[in-house]
């Protein structure tokens, strides 16, 4: 049976942070891609410098690198450390990338072992495509009638009609996924892969060529969304909330406020002018509380949009990330709760500016604590076999990815082994083939265990501890 896939798509749902949630959802693409032949990761090194060593040095350090591999016990972190950094100074870029990766997967929270991984990844720049950036900027500039322009950052391409500002921002962010994605998904075998290309990112100004665009490319209506992630087309869209449902909400609540201080404006000079210093005095305070609001209400939309946009922004990096990396693998039928589970756990960051499935999310942590004092929180026996959603809706949506983050963010933490398994069991999979109910169910008990119902209860409690706000 073939299956039907598409974007994951991004809408406005529930409180987040006091400012609006996100939530994602799945609907249909119709294109058939072939899986990839399976990789070795990071197989492939960066060009050699002009300073490379010699045929015989060469040979000479791959046998010293084998004698000290083979040496190493299974715990000996510095060790692998100490080999992957000699291993790095030779240009050994596999080698040097394989021992921080087996670091990582021994001590999770290495950041030596992180650093390294940036250093290969930084001696292995990605190639300009001046080609690609022009066919583009041309297919956008025919579609929404204006220019475009294209901005490289160090793995992602954009393609705006937005402020330069605003682009090189939306780059820094993703850019930051991008690192946090590299440093948590080290696994045992599974582990993310350099990128051979930058990834393709349109960014737009306007909400309305926003929804053009998605109905042009995914023949869908976006209204209710804010942006989305194409596992079809492989790219990510989205524009400015300044120009979104939120920032035009305050605006109008900014325009009612400047009408009433320039009609109190009036009232006061009338006052002043027939000498009613009480009425000028009680008016000049209320127009003194109604500008104290306005510049209230101006602070807050524009920390809500900055939050709207990155929030949007490092949670589709993130799908676009995964299925880029081999984490996880294009039109492959996942259960919803496990894509957007991962796609919200880089969402936000703590105060260290650390983001990742180790990260609590309070934003959706939120959204938990309601659903466990409503008793509405999906039991998992449930949860991790059910269909998307017929309909979705923000309640269900800001249900559904709450849970989703809450289950992906337990099973990373207390389960890594298991989590391992389960995409690894996904990645078997062929694209565009539905996955049942039943089968479903299987590929989770082979990974997390048979007892569903104690995992269940302990998920459960877990949830229920969680600090409802960052202390």
């Amino acid at each position: 049976m073939h299956m039907r896939r598409g974007p994951f798509i991004l809408t406005l749902a529930g409180a987040f942070a006091g400012a609006t949630c996100v939530a994602l959802a799945q609907t249909s693409a119709p294109t058939h891609i072939a899986p990839p032949a399976p990789q070795p990761p990071h197989s492939e090194a960066p060009a050699s410098s002009a300073h490379s060593a010699p045929p015989d040095s060469a040979l000479r350090d791959l046998g010293e690198f084998m004698e000290r591999a083979a040496a190493l016990k299974d715990n000996d972190i510095e060790g692998r450390l100490a080999l992957a950094r000699w291993c790095k100074n030779r240009e050994m870029w596999s080698q040097a990338a394989d021992l921080a990766n087996q670091t990582l997967y021994r001590d999770p929270g290495n950041r030596a072992a992180y650093l390294i991984l940036q250093q290969v990844d930084d001696a292995r720049p990605l190639p300009e495509e001046p080609e690609v950036e022009k066919a583009i900027t041309a297919d956008a500039r025919k579609l929404f009638k204006h220019d475009f322009k294209t901005r490289n950052s160090k793995h992602f391409l954009l393609c705006y009609d937005t402020a330069d500002a605003f682009a090189a921002k939306e780059g820094a962010v993703m850019e930051k996924v991008y690192d946090a994605f590299q440093f948590y998904f080290t696994m045992s075998t599974l582990r993310p892969d350099f990128l051979d290309k930058r990834l393709v990112v349109l960014l737009l100004k306007d909400r309305d060529d926003y929804l053009a665009y998605g109905r042009r490319t995914e023949h869908q209506d976006l209204s209710w969304s804010a942006g989305f992630y194409s596992q079809r087309t492989n790219r990510s869209a989205f524009y400015d909330d300044s120009s979104g449902p939120t920032a035009a909400t305050v605006a109008r609540q900014a325009d009612d406020l400047k009408a009433a201080i320039s009609n109190l404006n009036q009232q006061i000079s009338s006052a002043a002018a027939q000498h009613q210093t009480g009425l000028v005095n009680g008016l000049t305070v209320d127009r003194n509380r109604a500008a104290e609001a306005l510049a209230q209400l101006n602070t807050r939309v524009g920390n809500t949009v900055q939050l709207l946009n990155t929030v949007k922004t490092m949670h589709e990096a993130a799908h676009q990330i995964a299925f880029n990396t081999g984490i996880q693998s294009r039109l492959v039928d996942y259960p919803l709760w496990f894509s957007e589970g991962l796609a919200c756990s880089f969402e936000i960051e703590d105060g260290a500016g650390r983001r990742g499935p180790a990260i609590l999310n309070f934003g959706r942590i939120a959204t938990i604590k309601d659903a466990l004092k409503d008793n509405t929180l999906v039991p998992l026996d449930q949860f991790i076999t059910a269909p998307p959603p017929a309909k979705m809706d923000d309640a269900t949506a800001g249900v559904l990815y709450a849970e989703g983050w809450g289950l992906f963010h337990y099973l990373f933490k207390f389960h890594r082994e298991g989590m391992e398994k389960y995409l690894l069991a996904y990645k078997a999979h062929a694209p565009l083939r539905a996955i049942n109910a039943d089968e479903r169910k299987v590929l989770f008990t082979r990974a997390f265990g048979d007892d569903v119902d104690e995992l269940n209860k302990k998920f459960v409690a877990y949830l229920r501890g969680l600090p409802a706000r960052p202390n």
